[in-house]
């Protein structure tokens, strides 16, 4: 006798951690898959309720086809099942508390009252009765057996929460039913021995939001919410699989920061199994060559264990990269996971790049004065230091706010504004000179050149306008 208690004990742990597999992923095509809720599964094809409008759609299992579609409930629907010849549905708030008995072109042919009156969870079928659980309010017990011709309660039975969704049987001994987390409910699958109501399986729903549950006689299928998404689709789940992998990477982003030109600077990702099978990594992809990593597919990682992949940048020349890492493993939740990465290539040395690398200020009155500006910058390691300018003639000049010597650490930039003030007609073909720290360009010379006439201009000839654009009042107050 003893020996039966510890066997049964011992079963019951093995069922409730039984792993199970994620083997596909369906998502209806041309639908608003937003809105997913009742589902069922007859004649090798699913059937899955839209709550934003009510109808039913058939849906091909294997690509996620729309072969045929119906309305259903009123504007939209809460559970969804088939006794072999009709259909039976139940829309929520939009609806009148009613369940629909109807064919397969959405004729009614009856109805019957909700016992969850406007807020049932899900509906199914089995030997000649409906049963359907209550989503609201909050009691016990929510899951009642009804009794098809006009709806009376037959049999009621507790859930392991408060909102329970969707509700299947996977055999006339097993009744399942996914719950809801709204009200603080643990989100899970569970199965119960339908004859006792033990818990016989529990699973937690792969993402969140669970809805429609269905069974194919092999797999089962759940509606929830898709990776990282607001749409719902459908997941095919093999209940006596090996497990399933989940991808969790040490960091989505990275920034190498301030990297010499080729070289290299490296970081480690790590990628965590938070799933229950064996996770392999099978590819890697980057979309610029400046981002790398000496792996060598496959890595495989055991649940609970973590894995090494280096990456590595490598400035080909100075200035920003960024780039995108995708990660191809078994997840069937993330097949694909994406990665951030960007650096930014320096010179060793104080280096000094000007844009633009000269000035033409085009057509200007005699005696006007105009400013252009020059994008001063240090893209060395080290810190950049000009402490002379020189102008080989009279005509431009620098701003009056410049004070030497002009210091820039590394990417550091500081805007130059050079002015042309021509006192008479003519071209203008000047140069001005940099003087700095950076070994190669000392001086930096960059040319400046212009064109002046005498020009009358006739009283109101507009010579230069300007948008005040930096607040929400750009009325001008004052000019002189």
């Amino acid at each position: 006798m003893k020996f039966l208690i510890y066997f049964l004990i011992l079963f019951n742990l093995v069922c409730l951690s039984a792993d199970w597999t994620i083997v596909d992923i369906i998502e209806p095509q041309g639908v608003e898959i937003g809105y997913l809720y009742g589902l069922d599964y007859h004649d090798n094809y699913l059937w899955v309720g839209d709550d934003s409008g009510g109808l039913i759609y058939q849906v091909d299992p294997a690509d996620g086809s729309v072969l045929y579609s119906f309305q259903g409930a009123p504007e939209s629907n809460h559970g969804l099942t088939w006794d072999g010849e009709y259909f039976w549905v139940a829309g929520d708030y939009h609806a009148d508390g009613n369940i629909y008995k109807m064919t397969d072109n959405g004729t009614i042919v009856a109805t019957i009252p909700n016992p969850g009156d406007d807020y049932s969870g899900g509906m199914c079928w089995m030997d000649g009765y409906l049963w359907v659980s209550v989503y609201y309010p909050n009691t016990q017990p929510n899951l009642h057996k009804l009794d098809p011709v006009d709806g009376s309660i037959l049999e009621s039975r507790n859930t392991v929460g408060l909102q329970p969704q969707g509700v299947m049987f996977q055999d006339a001994n097993t009744l399942w039913n996914s719950m809801d987390d709204n009200d603080g409910d643990s989100e899970r699958c569970t199965a119960y021995d339908f004859a006792t109501g033990d818990t016989l399986w529990s699973f937690p729903v792969p993402t969140t939001k669970p809805r429609g549950l269905a069974w194919d006689g092999s797999f089962l299928y759940l509606v929830a919410k898709a990776e990282g998404s607001w749409d719902q689709v459908i997941y095919k789940i093999d209940l006596s699989g090996s497990g399933t992998p989940e991808i969790n990477p040490s960091f989505l982003s990275y920034n190498f920061g301030n990297v010499i030109i080729d070289q290299m600077e490296t970081v480690d990702l790590g990628i965590t199994n938070d799933g229950t099978d064996t996770l392999e990594i099978t590819s890697l992809n980057f979309t610029i060559d400046e981002f790398s990593s000496n792996f060598e597919p496959p890595l495989f990682i055991e649940p609970g264990n973590t894995g090494i992949i280096p990456l590595t940048f490598t400035p080909s020349t100075w200035g920003s990269f960024e780039g995108i890492l995708t990660l191809t493993s078994n997840d069937p939740l993330n097949p694909e996971t994406e990665i951030e990465l960007e650096g930014y290539g320096v010179f060793q040395q104080p280096t000094l790049v000007v844009e633009p690398e000269s000035l033409d200020y085009g057509n200007v009155r005699n005696g006007a004065t105009t400013g252009h500006y020059l994008l001063l910058s240090n893209q060395g390691e080290q810190q950049l230091i000009i402490d002379e300018i020189q102008f080989s003639g009279t005509s431009f000049y620098p701003d009056y706010t410049l004070d030497l010597p002009l210091v820039l650490n590394t990417q550091q930039v500081y805007d130059l504004r050079i002015w042309f003030h021509p006192q008479d007609p003519g071209n203008y073909d000047e140069y001005l000179e940099l003087y700095s720290n950076d070994p190669d360009h000392n001086p930096y010379i960059i040319e400046l050149s212009g064109y002046s006439e005498d020009l009358e201009y006739p009283i109101g000839t507009v010579l230069w306008h300007y948008t005040i654009d930096i607040s929400w009042d750009n009325s001008p107050k004052a000019i002189a």
